[in-house]
């Protein structure tokens, strides 16, 4: 199982360094912990951004983890745990999706 930093550094950064084409702004190279992606004020992503950008997710995952993730949209609309609001809980969700998919 990949560490927290594992998946930031090999899933969650590159991924957006391949989005940053299409995000204007956005600086994957330094600190990218207070970055929010989706759904509060400030975020980077809009929705269609936020497609292309789990569609890059799951390539990665699938690539350098070798784990089969699919999102759900009940997961990206999770109100609960927000999955996509910041580098912290995308974190935590690719986790627990790696788990489900074992």
């Amino acid at each position: 199982m990949a560490s927290h930093i594992e998946i930031i550094d090999l899933v969650i950064r590159p991924s957006l360094q391949k989005a940053c084409s299409t995000i204007p702004n956005v600086n994957a190279k330094g600190d990218i912990s207070a970055i929010i992606f989706y759904g509060q004020e400030g975020a980077i992503l809009d929705s269609l951004n936020l497609v292309n950008f789990i569609f890059l997710l799951e390539s990665q995952l699938s690539e350098v983890l070798k784990v089969n993730v699919k999102f759900e949209t009940e997961d990206i609309l999770n109100t609960e745990l927000k999955p996509f609001l910041n580098v912290a809980n995308l974190t935590l969700f690719l986790e627990k999706k790696m788990k489900e998919a074992k």
